[in-house]
């Protein structure tokens, strides 16, 4: 194939394979790319000579071959068909036209290393008359090409599947580029990572070698290339907002303080091609046709200082893909679509969207809730009666150092529950005040729709903070259920069948209290904060409590389920600063809802209308009747929760 431009670079070619010196080509390597590697109609939407102006992203990555460079491992995560198999393309194309030396590329199998070698790296040779010379009959070691291997002047390269060991311990290269890091096994035959393998083969070129990671994410806490990009520098593509002029990288949804998220690319319900941009500083909607102007004025930015010497990672998603391609309306019907199969229990659309799309490792459902997701669940409040579907009240209680939190919980059939209020008492818990204010608000009485009276029936009490102090007060008014609680991070019951004792101490009594185990409890709170119906299960979550702390569901949502390597599971708060006294309280409120079980209880079936006495703990006190049942308000009709970010009304994940 003959192409504009070629014929003095071939004269260069042929005069370098009759040993006759050329200087070094002194260009970048995003530049001579450009002018070797012809991209095919069938593996490129935009067939010809490689184009960046289009994927502006993949240049300083790719120049980080140069050898002035002092890169030596160049990371790439990103999402599917965004580039990242061109920029390994072009750097074989300028390892074999200007910097040769011997290459091992490795995939993750070798049915797709010799896919590769037969598709990819044919076709850019065969479409090159550069390419096509340099592994030509005229190259030294031309007649050793096969499928897998092919030679050229000055260097070769071999292609390879990661589970193939022993291939890659075979001989030394210069360069190492590695495909799709996390599709490959970690431990190959217990030789080590592929990672670890191709860096072996490359130390005989100590100073001159150069390797490139690439790939998607997978798995959150199992993923090679996130290790290795929190390894490196961390560089985000910033764009130019085109009202404020603010730089800033793309996101479909941002984390901010506390570790929740709101979403950046935004549409009105039911609609996609309603789709926008919200600039983060100054929050004007940018159409995605603004991305014309706004990529090319875009640069690479490093968010921290390399961990390790030499290493340069960037990090880029689908929202930057030029205009004809993947566009924001597509990508909001694919997460629509992922996050309506998720409802239905199936992940896997949900899983493929964050990794393919985000370029995100994957966390599962269950071990992260969004707080602006959780907002489209809050309902009306119910005014001064609370609904009839309550048949428990129980509390919670978070000690701090200068005050108390409190959560009242309603609880019915089927584990359905109502967050009644949520109270703080600003008063030095050291001080007897915040226990008489405690007190008070335990012995409340609600009043449902129909006229029935509640009380808490239980209140756990954490012990955490002032252990002697909380148990005492519990100890005092143990008749009224009462009850002090230590959690533990473990799973199991929720609610220990057996008391605990503290130490005993010399002219003092032991005193009890109640472990509860905070990692079950929190696993049933956010699974119950994912049923999207009222019913068994559900979680209500009214006006009031979010007018009165606006703070609530941030705290709710303040802490995630992380996976370690070795599959144990652990809540972790998901910033430092998060405040989580909602979630604590939640569990003190189920563990007092389970305190009720252990005595005989059913939660899963209809309630009765009290407790039995008989097999509380400890007696209940009488409850204050009223002579007659107040009358009952109409109920508000539920508000149609759509809004700006896609989830409409019914969205409730």
């Amino acid at each position: 194939m003959n192409h504009p431009g070629f014929d003095g670079q071939i004269e260069q070619v042929r005069a370098a394979l009759a040993g006759v010196f050329v200087p070094p080509d002194p260009r970048m390597p995003s530049e001579i790319a450009s002018e070797h590697l012809y991209l095919d109609s069938r593996y490129s939407a935009v067939p010809g000579l490689v184009d960046f102006r289009s994927h502006p992203f993949l240049v300083e990555p790719l120049d980080c071959l140069h050898p002035d460079d002092p890169t030596s491992i160049i990371v790439v995560q990103g999402p599917v068909q965004s580039g990242k198999t061109i920029i390994l393309q072009s750097a074989l194309a300028y390892i074999m036209t200007t910097q040769p030396g011997p290459v091992l590329y490795v995939t993750d199998t070798g049915e797709k290393a010799e896919a590769f070698a037969k598709t990819r790296l044919d076709t850019m040779i065969n479409n090159s008359p550069i390419l096509a010379l340099l592994t030509g009959k005229d190259a030294a070691g031309s007649k050793y090409n096969t499928v897998n291997h092919k030679a050229f002047k000055g260097g070769e390269i071999a292609i390879v599947g990661a589970q193939s060991a022993s291939k890659l311990t075979s001989t030394t290269y210069r360069y190492g580029l590695v495909d799709e890091v996390d599709d490959h096994r970690a431990d190959l035959s217990g030789s080590g990572s592929s990672i670890s393998l191709v860096r072996a083969r490359l130390t005989t070129y100590e100073g001159q070698n150069k390797m490139f990671l690439v790939s998607s994410p997978k798995v959150q806490d199992q993923s090679d290339i996130v290790t290795w990009r929190e390894r490196g520098d961390d560089c985000r593509f910033v764009v130019p907002c085109p009202f404020c002029g603010e730089l800033q990288a793309l996101v479909f949804r941002e984390q901010i303080e506390g570790g929740n998220h709101v979403f950046r690319l935004i549409w009105d319900p039911g609609d996609p091609s309603s789709v926008r941009y919200v600039c983060r500083y100054c929050e004007r909607e940018i159409e995605e046709n603004h991305k014309a102007t706004m990529l090319p004025e875009g640069a690479w930015r490093a968010t921290k200082s390399a961990n390790f010497k030499g290493v340069r990672s960037f990090w880029y998603n689908s929202l930057y893909m030029p205009l004809g391609s993947l566009s924001w309306a597509s990508l909001v019907v694919q997460w629509e679509g992922a996050v309506a199969a998720a409802r239905s229990g199936d992940q896997k659309e949900l899983k493929t969207f964050i990794n393919t799309r985000l370029a995100e490792p994957y966390r599962e459902i269950g071990e992260m809730l969004d707080t602006h997701a959780l907002a489209q669940r809050v309902e009306p409040s119910w005014g001064p009666y609370i609904p009839d579907g309550v048949k428990v009240v129980v509390m919670g209680v978070d000690v701090q150092e200068d005050r108390l939190e409190a959560m009242t919980l309603g609880i019915g059939a089927g584990w359905e529950t109502w967050i009644l209020g949520y109270d703080v008492i600003l008063s030095d818990p050291r001080m007897s005040d915040a226990w008489k204010q405690l007190l008070a608000l335990h012995r409340k009485v609600w009043i449902t729709e129909s006229g029935r009276e509640l009380r808490s029936a239980t209140t756990c009490v954490d012990a955490g903070f002032l252990m002697q102090q909380v148990l005492i007060f519990a100890k005092t008014y143990a008749r009224e259920r009462i009850l002090g609680v230590r959690g533990m991070a473990r799973t199991g019951p929720i609610f220990p069948k057996k008391v605990s004792k503290t130490k005993k101490k010399r002219g003092e009594a032991p005193l009890s209290f109640y472990v509860v185990a905070t990692t079950s409890a929190k696993n049933e709170i956010f699974s119950n904060l994912r049923v999207h119906s009222p019913g068994p299960l559900y979680v209500h979550i009214p006006e009031h409590i979010i007018d009165e702390h606006p703070t609530f569901l941030h705290q709710l949502t303040s802490e995630e389920r992380v996976r370690d390597k070795k599959g144990k599971i652990s809540w972790q708060k998901r910033s430092p600063s998060a405040r989580n006294e909602a979630l604590d309280t939640f569990v003190y409120c189920l563990a007092a809802g389970y305190s009720i079980v252990a005595e005989g209880v059913d939660f899963k079936e209809m309630l009765p209308e009290k407790v039995p006495e008989k097999k509380s703990l400890t007696p209940a006190p009488k409850t204050i009747r009223i002579s007659r049942a107040p009358a009952r308000q109409a109920p508000r009709p539920a508000p149609s929760r759509g809004d700006r970010y896609g989830y409409g009304g019914g969205h409730r994940w």
